[in-house]
């Protein structure tokens, strides 16, 4: 386990099962979240628990064309 100190951030696979205890401050906890796919993944139409994938419009086997997925580098 390691513990973070106030101002600490991590960054891990998704896939790696993790957890954060109660945030008692007064503030919201700060979160940010990247996702990297090959450019030729193809949208299957499953359902998943993320919902800007859910409504994101996208077509069934079309590529992730919507403006909110960003083309990070080509080859």
């Amino acid at each position: 386990m390691v513990t973070l100190k106030l101002g600490d951030l991590t960054f891990h696979n998704g896939l790696k099962l993790h957890s954060a205890g109660a945030n008692f401050g007064e503030r919201p906890r700060a979160a940010w979240n990247a996702l990297f796919i090959p450019a030729e993944t193809r949208w299957t139409g499953a359902p998943c628990g993320h919902k800007r994938l859910n409504n994101a419009g996208l077509k069934l086997l079309g590529r992730f064309d919507d403006p909110s997925f960003r083309i990070a580098a080509t080859s």
